[in-house]
């Protein structure tokens, strides 16, 4: 089941958005009521199901401290929440007692806590009486130590009575976590499941929000078994915590998210693109057996990665972590498909480094010196393969798939396919805050909901206008007058079909792997034949931008099967249209940012020499290059260049923290 963790030592928690789901509504109703007994208790929430028809919970307080984080004892209590949304009724009971309690009949404000003061105290007391210690406590508590017994005078026993306790040594907060993952670890081999490593993080008193601790665990590797190795996280604490909670300081403080969207505009939003993303997952999940409702998560992370033109790197592993998995590492296939929605909810929420305008460019500029660009220079071109490199392996965020192919989509190379890195960072940093506004999302999914309203007004009068004409013509002395349509453009199938065929006619040797010299491959998209298909200038950059060339050579059957059914959902995806692909120029003012981190220092400059101060203004702003459709093909020069370029498999872990010995 789903499980989640929420600390309380006497300081204020943060507040969430209400949820949408049943569950989660049960889910937050506990939690307010547990809020009300303002108890001083560390406490640990966790689902356990549903019991005839209520949603049934256990809460787990506890007083552990930095000497003993393991508790002595702990009082379990139970809650039940029936019709959550509407006339909920909630009722509890404590430990095995057959007293329900209800919002109208408990006990008095402030007797909870000595309530659950007795009931730790009587656990307590019994443990002295019987010896409880389990086989895997005695390995790891110290042998008591009986000091021997000596006379001391009245004086000194007077000066011990009055003396000031010992205080407890402070632990660091790599041991306290250590010293956590050590108790969950009975079998000593410093690996746990992932829902136990989420769960310990989850009730962990850091301020770190259900978001952040998957950040952290996504940069985890997790085996075929489910089991992850901890110790890369215990080895980056405290760095990788200051990191993220210093991020979202700055997230709240800049006033972000600047909106909220439920579960119903986030499918306004992007119900195409993930019923594509869905149907992938579906069919590499049930191939061969279509009434299996379980699957490992082995199995998913293995289908996420055979479909890298549906899911990006970064996306896959943030996706990991919202699949709900039980003790076994098996999850419901129905969580699998309703797991992409809430991460994408989720996702427009924490768009931490994408809305911040100043690390996302910091973060573009270091992933493309990654990838070759030269730190000294004044003027430097990438290939558009290269950047669709940049683009998947920049892994402080989150852009989906989709995402990625819409900026390659807007990106306008010259003639050779080469971009000029100013320009593509200022085109990065215009588009991805406005991809993650969740504001703009918002106002965006009023207008699309409106549209579609519009539209199918529309079509049901132009039904009610073809059934009059129908009617008219059978009277007699009647003529109706209809209005001649233009062809409506080519459908999915058709596109497929006849791209296939331009490029056999290309194929002149008909290759038995249906492939052909990029030169030939471009020479067959900017023919009169293609033109018929009514691709627009954005839809042909984004097709040769998501070419992986071997040798100088393009597999065109590969590729047209898998593009171009993208092609056709991202035209339903009406948001990137709204938000990026409308004509309007998106180039972000990035100038004052230059001085303190140059794209690319100037020769003979000073370290901190900005290119803006020095360089021709057509080079700094980044002036976009000319406008093209394919006038000419590459030169074999550049087919050098793409015939490094390889196809993306598998991308290496990231824990989305910069500037961390974790990363």
């Amino acid at each position: 089941g789903t499980a989640r963790a929420s600390a309380r030592a006497g300081e204020s928690t943060p507040t969430y958005p209400l949820g949408e789901t049943p569950e989660e509504v049960a889910w937050e109703l506990v939690e307010q009521v547990i809020t009300q007994w303002n108890t001083t208790y560390l406490v640990h929430t966790v689902m356990t199901g549903t019991q005839n028809g209520a949603f049934t919970f256990q809460a787990h307080f506890s007083a552990p401290t930095h000497i003993m984080p393991v508790p002595q004892a702990a009082v379990r209590v139970y809650f039940e929440v029936v019709n959550p949304f509407a006339n909920p009724q909630i009722t509890w009971h404590f430990e095995h007692e057959c007293i329900k309690h209800t919002a109208e009949n408990t006990l008095k404000p402030g007797e909870v806590q000595l309530w659950l003061d007795k009931l730790i105290q009587d656990k307590v007391y019994l443990g002295k009486l019987h010896d409880l210690t389990t086989p895997f406590e005695r390995t790891r508590l110290p042998p008591r130590v009986v000091s021997p017994v000596t006379e001391i005078d009245e004086d000194e026993a007077s000066k011990q009575a009055t003396a000031s306790p010992t205080p407890e040594p402070e632990l660091s907060l790599q041991e306290k976590l250590a010293n956590m993952f050590d108790a969950a670890d009975e079998e000593e081999e410093g690996v746990l499941l992932h829902f136990e490593l989420t769960q310990l993080l989850g009730a962990f008193p850091v301020e770190l929000t259900p978001w952040d601790i998957k950040l952290l665990v996504s940069g985890l590797h997790e085996e075929a078994d489910g089991y992850i190795d901890y110790m890369p996280l215990l080895e980056a604490v405290p760095e990788c915590f200051d990191v993220l909670i210093e991020r979202r300081k700055r997230f709240i403080e800049a006033g972000r998210p600047t909106g909220s969207l439920s579960l119903e505009l986030i499918d306004v939003l992007f119900l195409d693109e993930l019923h594509g993303c869905e149907q992938r997952l579906g069919e590499l999940l049930t191939v061969g057996d279509d009434s299996r409702t379980t699957c490992s998560r082995h199995e998913i992370w293995a289908a996420l990665h055979q479909s890298l033109d549906r899911f990006s790197p970064s996306e896959t592993r943030l996706i990991m972590q919202f699949m709900q998995s039980n003790d076994t590492c098996q999850v419901a296939l129905e969580s699998v498909y309703t797991s992409l929605h809430k991460y994408r909810h989720h996702q427009v929420h924490n768009a931490m480094v994408e809305t911040d305008v100043k690390e996302l460019r910091q973060h573009v500029i270091t992933t493309m010196y990654q990838h070759g660009m030269p730190e000294v220079g004044m003027f430097h071109e990438m290939s558009i393969w290269e950047i669709r490199e940049v683009l998947l392996d920049l892994n402080l965020i989150t852009l989906s798939r989709m995402q990625i192919h819409v900026i390659l989509q807007y990106l306008e190379p010259n003639d050779e396919h080469m971009v000029d890195v100013h320009y593509f960072v200022r085109v990065v940093c215009a588009i991805i805050p406005r991809m993650f506004d969740a504001g703009l999302l918002a106002s965006t999914a009023q207008l699309i909901a409106s549209e579609t309203v519009e539209i199918k007004n529309a079509a049901e009068l132009k039904e009610l206008e073809a059934f009059v004409e129908t009617i008219g013509a059978q009277m007699p002395d009647r003529t109706v007058v209809r209005d001649i349509d233009d062809d409506p453009p080519p459908d999915r199938e058709h596109v497929e079909k006849a791209l296939c065929q331009i490029f056999q006619m290309y194929d002149k040797e008909h290759s038995a792997d249906h492939s052909l010299l990029l030169f030939d491959f471009l020479a067959a998209l900017s023919s009169e034949h293609v033109s018929v298909l009514r691709l627009t200038p954005a839809e042909v950059r984004g097709f040769i931008a998501e070419l992986e060339p071997e040798n100088s050579r393009v597999r065109y059957l590969d590729h047209v099967k898998k593009w171009v059914p993208i092609l056709f959902d991202l035209r339903k995806c009406k948001v990137y249209h709204y938000l990026v692909l409308s004509g309007a120029e998106l180039l972000a003012d990035l100038r004052e940012y230059e001085i303190a981190f140059p794209v690319m220092r100037m020769p003979n400059d000073s370290e901190h020499s900005s290119p803006s101060l020095t360089s021709p203004p057509a080079v700094v702003e980044g002036a976009r290059a000319p406008p093209r459709m394919i006038k000419r093909v590459v030169s074999q020069q550049r087919e050098s260049i793409t015939s490094k370029s390889s196809p993306r498999t598998e991308a290496g872990p990231s824990p989305f923290i910069a500037g961390s010995s974790f990363a």
